[in-house]
Order: C-alpha cells, then structure tokens, then sequence
C-alpha cells in the first residue's frame, strides 16, 4: 500500500527494514514528523548498541534520526544527530525501492548500495561490493544506480534535506 494512504492522525508507526528477499534486517519506532504524498518523514533514536564505530562515523545510542521514507524514490535519507550535543553527524543514504505502507508500517527494502554525506559535504559511497553481488535485474540494478547519482547531486547542490552543509572556511 503506498504512503499516500496513511493514516495522518496516528503519530507513531514501526520502520522495518527488508533486504530484497523480505527478511527483516532491523525494526526500529519513529515518530511521525511530516507526511506528503511523496514521503513521510520520521524522528527515531538510535538503539541498535550503545556505540557503533565505523571508519566514517560513530553512532551512539539514543543519537537522533530525521529520516525520510520517499513513495517514488528508489532512496531513504537519515539526518543524524548527536545524542550529547545535537550537533550534525552526517547523512546516511540507503539505496531502496519505494517505500511502502504494509499493515501500519513503513517497509523499506534495501539494496545495499549506501551513501554516507559528512557535514562537510564530502561524500563516501558504501557497500558497493554487497550491492555488486546482489542478483538483481537490470531494471533494479539501473534504478539504484539512477538513485545513488540523484543522492550525490542533491548532496552537492544542498538540496533539502542537506541544506545544513557546512561552507568551507575561506
């Protein structure tokens, strides 16, 4: 079912994140912040481990998450946020199908393919390896390709959401 028929007056929903054979791979409550025909955006904390460090990132438990679910997009962006001093981490970016409504929660399907924004507009893409051994078809395979360059021209642009790039020093 798309987005476009939630219902506006619940204000809380379940994301659940599915790898491309509907396996869930993590479950997390959000809170609604926004919802449009085009997407729907949520609040959630992070609360998957206490510290995850990766080579370009840390996230800590109860680290803020504005995250934005798209119903013809083939992405999901995640602000986050600091848990100790609200300060912008980065964007992460997850290469997905559109996202759908299934029985009061947003589905995502991830096709593994990730892009990781800095605060200072440098950008890394992630997990292209996984995303090469998927066995998906061109059609899927060309569409997520299609999505990583729109995410990285957005990022580039300071589209919204990445309106709060930090300029370089002069």
């Amino acid at each position: 079912m798309p987005l476009r028929r939630y219902n506006a007056k619940v204000k809380s929903i379940t994301v659940r994140k599915l790898d491309v054979h509907g396996t869930t791979l993590l479950c997390w409550p959000a809170s609604i912040l926004q919802h449009t025909p085009e997407f729907l955006q949520v609040e959630a904390r992070f609360s998957h481990s206490d510290r995850l460090q990766l080579d370009y990132a840390v996230f800590e438990r109860g680290d803020r998450f504005v995250e934005w679910f798209f119903t013809a997009r083939w992405f999901s962006i995640y602000q986050i946020f600091g848990v100790a001093d609200n300060r912008l981490k980065g964007w992460y970016c997850n290469v997905t199908r559109p996202a759908q409504l299934v029985s009061g929660e947003i589905h995502t399907v991830d096709l593994a393919l990730d892009l990781w924004v800095a605060p200072d507009g440098s950008q890394q893409v992630l997990d292209a390896d996984e995303f090469a051994g998927l066995q998906l078809n061109a059609s899927d395979q060309a569409q997520a390709h299609k999505a990583l360059a729109e995410l990285q021209s957005m990022a580039q642009s300071g589209a919204a959401p990445f309106a709060e790039l930090i300029a370089e020093p002069a």
